[in-house]
């Protein structure tokens, strides 16, 4: 019986969401969604900017959301990849096509 800890578990479902956030990534449309996300949190600091005292943690809180709603995948990706390379250190042939998908991600954003 193959028995796996509670880390290697989570392990593998972090890294099934990186797989998944990669190939989405790496759709045509993702470029125009960054955009679309990047525009709005510009608006949004403009109204922060623009509001008073009574909206100002509001408006902070929204530019703060969309920030790590553009980072957050790329963050994700990034440290799956590290994993990845641990891994393949210690055993070349685990996950081989996970590890292709996330060093071609990873190669694109240098």
């Amino acid at each position: 019986m193959n028995t796996r800890t509670l880390s290697e578990l989570e392990r593998d479902r972090f890294l099934a969401q990186a797989e998944n956030l990669a190939r989405l990534v790496e759709n045509p449309g993702w470029a125009d969604y960054e955009s679309l996300l990047s525009g709005m949190r510009l608006a949004a600091m403009e109204e922060m900017a623009r509001c008073g005292i009574d909206q100002f943690a509001y408006w902070q809180g929204v530019v703060g959301t969309l920030a790590e709603i553009l980072e957050r995948p790329h963050v994700i990706i990034s440290t799956a990849a590290a994993v990845q390379r641990e891994e393949s250190e210690a055993d070349p042939s685990r996950r081989a096509d996970l590890r292709a998908l996330l060093n071609v991600h990873l190669e694109g954003d240098l």
